[in-house]
């Protein structure tokens, strides 16, 4: 490959790694929307036609590979697993909206890598580094800003909102660890497909599909459309192959763009007020991630990952 086609590989990575984050902003803006508009549709009813939908989306874009997950027993209990885990999570996330709005919701999501962190260092005693406690306290000193608009005296923020937020973040950690086992075997979008179905099912036992009714004007047809397809199924394939172009880790730095994308739409299209200490909060959570998965990066080139 000459200089000139590997930077347009450089290119098509970058440009599909924000849209991915744009996209996955854009969705927890239109779920906000959703909840406020009088779309007569709750939580649990979101998640479960956004798993179903998406995850099947993801299945039939597949291909050839579509089965994958699901032709051995050990690997069926490992797609159930993470079907469970993302329910559980995505219904957080959607709770948390509702009661804390997209921009607090998606910038707490952003905390994924530290719970991740600290999975290893109990589990498997990998201990964080210095530079990472640095990045524990950037984050929470961040989030802190956020939820509490830089107002420490009266403490306004929604405590269910946060806690539904911090509750998506755990398990989203969680999903992050879980399939380690299987994704050394099978393919990474028809694995996800299927947990997304599986996670569906899973909901559909508590809220079945066919009871679901949404107040189906044009503007809420658009909003579901963002959800479902532009920021699930879109956004998964899309960050899937920026990692498939360019390097994984500056995937993952490419797509913090997705809790900027978030705030900078509650504030054009929902009139969220942002305060100046949200600004920063969101700042400091931005740049702990950056560092962390920077010294990630440089640990994955000498060759000192376990």
């Amino acid at each position: 490959m000459n200089h000139a086609d590997n930077k347009s590989v450089q290119v098509q990575g970058i440009v599909c790694s924000l849209a991915a984050g744009v996209c996955w902003g854009s969705m927890a803006v239109a779920a906000q929307a959703l909840f406020a508009g009088g779309a007569s549709i709750g939580a649990m009813e979101l998640v479960t036609l956004r798993l179903l939908i998406a995850g099947s989306v993801l299945i039939l874009f597949s291909g050839a590979q579509a089965f994958a997950p699901v032709r051995r027993l050990i690997d069926v209990r490992d797609v159930f697993l993470a079907g469970l885990i993302t329910f559980g999570g995505q219904f957080c996330f959607m709770k948390s909206i509702t009661y804390s709005g997209a921009g607090v919701a998606t910038i707490i999501l952003t905390t994924v890598p530290f719970w991740v962190a600290f999975w290893f260092a109990v589990v498997e005693r990998r201990m964080p580094t210095l530079r990472q406690i640095v990045c524990f306290v950037l984050a929470f000193v961040g989030v802190t800003l956020i939820v509490t608009h830089g107002d420490f005296s009266s403490l306004n923020f929604d405590v269910l909102g946060v806690s539904w937020a911090l509750g998506s973040a755990v398990l989203s950690a969680g999903y992050s660890i879980q399939p380690r086992r299987i994704l050394k075997t099978v393919p990474v979008t028809p694995f996800v497909g299927w947990a997304m179905v599986s996670g569906g099912l899973s909901s559909s036992l508590m809220v079945p599909p066919w009871t679901i009714h949404v107040e189906m004007s044009a503007h809420n047809l658009m909003l579901l459309f963002v959800i479902i397809i532009i920021g699930t199924a879109l956004a998964f394939f899309l960050y899937m192959r920026a990692i498939h172009l360019i390097n994984p880790v500056v995937v993952g730095l490419l797509g913090s763009s997705e809790p900027l994308c978030a705030y900078v739409l509650s504030v054009l299209l929902l009139g969220t007020v942002v305060t100046g200490a949200e600004m920063l909060g969101a700042v400091m959570v931005l740049a702990a991630v950056f560092f962390v998965t920077e010294t990630g990066f440089r640990l994955r080139r000498r060759g000192l990952r376990r």
